[in-house]
């Protein structure tokens, strides 16, 4: 597993394919960047074939507030 940062929204995926070398059983996780004030949780089961699972956290009072533009 390899943990990346910044980005603007959190991913997982199988990095480890790409390339000439492939790297078996990788997984890739970029987090929220810097104005993304949220977080990733991992939860790891040996006896899961896929070991970690990943669960997004948006904290409600960093999630960016949008206003309609005003009339015409």
């Amino acid at each position: 597993m390899s943990r990346h940062l910044p980005a603007h929204a959190a991913t997982t995926n199988a990095a480890g394919l790409a390339g000439p070398n492939v790297i078996e059983n990788f997984t890739r996780v970029t987090t929220f960047g810097e104005a993304q004030n949220h977080w990733v949780s991992a939860t790891i089961d040996a006896n899961d074939p896929n070991v970690f699972t990943f669960h997004q956290h948006l904290v409600t009072a960093n999630l960016p507030t949008y206003t309609a533009p005003p009339a015409p």
